[in-house]
């Protein structure tokens, strides 16, 4: 495989993005990066150098990055600076040809746009609907906010981005790591709670939770899987998984199968690759290696497996009538508690085994191809039929 390495940034890139819809163009950027110096770079492939860059506030790292949408909206950048979203408008941000012959960098106030309101925490995670209407931003709490932003770019002075939904992932507060949108309505997010949860963003509704199980016969309880990135294509789901597996499902919860362990370190990133000759897909894992996926067509036109149903519930047993002094003590009560609990647990993982177990015949998703890229990744995000991008140490 080909390899071009965009060199610029001091310190480890943290995360990338390509322009929604696909390549730049027109003084659009092909891809963007965020770095630990503190700064977004935008690059050009034809010259395979950066166009653009900009400071972050007190040179803090913009820990996601997002852009692009049709016509005017293919000049915003959305970034996550600490407990905060931002939009930026990057012709605020343009620099003259001298300039960026030097690569002057542009502080961020400069090319502002709308801030999106601080949260209880870290904002990790960003996504763009297809369309390029909302935006999602998901925090190390378990929150996600989703604010229209279709009318950022049309109009000046810009307009607020009203708060469509207010969605928590975990009632544990669970970090959510990861999200996608399936379409202009729904939403897919997943993080630390072992599960993927798809959202009817305009109900504010949550439509299904999709229990990922531990690999092996490992109990969910004792190390829960984390879901690192999603995936999304036509209703097929992807999930990156800590224990070094590869989740498929259906955004209508159809579990479709999951890979053996292909990284014992985990599997960081999954990045669909649009494709005329079948469908196809990235992975990455912490050992430093990219593979190519063939998935089977059927998953589309035909899901092999039943929608999941709910996970069957512990029956709960009626108390006993207690007779006068002999009721159970607040230890007696705690114990029976955690253990209905645990046995809850035990249904929920032993429903999610069933549901991703492929029956024998069925076509599986296969690795074809794999690189050595040598470096622990931090971000994989694809562009084209056959162009990923990694960001790493």
């Amino acid at each position: 495989a080909a390899r071009t390495e965009l060199q610029g940034h001091v310190g480890e890139v943290l995360c990338l993005a390509v322009p929604q819809g696909g390549a730049g163009g027109a003084g659009v950027p092909d891809v963007c990066s965020s770095g630990e110096d503190g700064t977004v770079r935008l690059w050009d492939l034809r010259c395979s150098r950066a166009t653009q860059a900009i400071r972050m506030p007190a040179g803090e790292e913009a820990a996601a990055v997002c852009c692009g949408g049709g016509g005017e909206a293919a000049w915003r950048l959305f970034v996550a600076v600490g407990r905060e979203a931002r939009c930026l408008d990057l012709r605020r941000a343009a620099a003259s040809d001298e300039e960026a012959r030097a690569l002057a960098v542009v502080p961020a106030a400069a090319a502002l746009l709308r801030e999106f309101g601080e949260r209880q925490d870290d904002v990790g995670h960003l996504a763009l609907s297809p369309g390029g209407g909302l935006l999602a931003s998901a925090d190390d709490t378990g929150v996600v906010r989703v604010h229209r932003v279709a009318d950022l770019a049309v109009r000046s002075p810009a307009p607020s981005a009203p708060l469509l939904a207010h969605l928590e992932h975990s009632s544990q507060g669970a970090i959510c790591s990861a999200s996608v949108f399936l379409d202009d309505r729904r939403l897919a997010t997943a993080g630390l709670d072992c599960g993927v949860v798809v959202w009817d963003v305009h109900k504010r509704r949550r439509e299904r939770r999709i229990v990922v199980p531990p690999f092996g016969d490992t109990p969910a309880y004792a190390n829960p899987p984390f879901v690192h990135s999603l995936a999304a294509q036509d209703g097929v789901l992807a999930a990156a998984v800590g224990d070094g597996t590869v989740v498929f499902c259906t955004a209508d919860g159809a579990g479709l199968g999951r890979s053996e362990r292909h990284s014992k370190r985990g599997v960081d990133q999954v990045a669909f690759l649009e494709t005329a000759g079948g469908r196809r897909m990235a992975s990455v894992g912490n050992d430093g290696r990219l593979l190519l996926w063939r998935l089977p067509d059927a998953w589309w036109a035909d899901p092999p497996l039943a929608p999941a149903t709910a996970s069957p519930a512990v029956l709960r047993q009626p108390a006993k009538r207690q007779t006068k002094g002999k009721g159970r003590d607040k230890k007696d009560k705690a114990a029976a508690a955690a253990r209905q609990a645990r046995e809850e647990r035990e249904a929920e993982e032993t429903a999610a085994r069933e549901r991703f177990r492929v029956a024998e015949g069925v076509e599986e998703a296969a690795v074809v191809a794999e690189v050595a890229h040598g470096r622990k990744p931090n971000w994989l995000c694809c562009a084209g039929p056959a162009r990923a991008f990694l960001a790493d140490c």
